[in-house]
């Protein structure tokens, strides 16, 4: 798995297995047509660390961006996200860490919120780098540097916007933030690394 920290302005990778303390410990989920059975296999690192820290491991899922941008049918996303939340929590019974947060997306496609998340996709297709572009290409294009701008707002990047420009509510902002994902991660990471030192 791949870690991302978030330290005040700075993201930067974690190595795999290197302990790191952080405030909040979240992983998020996008929403497909289908639910795989793995989808409790890749809460299980964020769940596992949130319990060395003592702290309760946080999850989002990105209902709204899925049915607009992928497509899904509105009932059957809701079905599925019921499903992961089961699947999710029925880890965490298991190592011993229940008390699993779950983070509410606000509307993606409110106007100025989806209107700052076009600009934020436009910049990165002028900056982003040839692996950057060739994963966007080999998906959706534009929607693909969409999902991408959009995970930063979902993930409260430290960007210099106003906090509802940010998807997903938090009660507080985390001063260290660990996001815990596998390897289509890393390509996120990086676009939200040249984002960052646009915004």
């Amino acid at each position: 798995m791949n870690n991302l920290v978030n330290k005040e302005r700075l993201v930067k990778p974690v190595k795999e297995g290197q302990p790191y303390d952080a405030s909040n410990v979240c992983t998020g989920f996008g929403v497909g047509m289908s639910v795989p059975w793995r989808a409790a296999a890749y809460a299980l690192p964020a769940i596992q660390e949130a319990g060395r820290q003592e702290i309760s491991p946080e999850f989002y899922f990105a209902e709204r961006f899925s049915t607009e941008i992928g497509n899904l049918p509105p009932q059957q996303a809701k079905q599925n996200v019921q499903v992961m939340k089961l699947l999710i929590s029925s880890a965490s019974e298991l190592v011993k860490n229940p008390n699993v947060q779950w983070l509410e997306e606000q509307d993606p496609f409110e106007a100025d919120r989806f209107l700052f998340m076009a600009m934020m996709a436009d910049q990165l297709s002028k900056i982003a780098d040839e692996q950057i572009m060739r994963f966007a290409e080999n998906r959706d294009g534009d929607d693909s540097l969409l999902y991408m701008a959009a995970h930063a707002l979902y993930m409260w990047d430290p960007l210099d916007i106003e906090p509802n420009k940010f998807i997903v509510e938090r009660p507080i902002i985390p001063n260290k933030l660990l996001m815990v994902g596998g390897p289509a991660e890393k390509i996120f990471y990086r676009a939200r690394q040249a984002l960052m030192g646009k915004f």
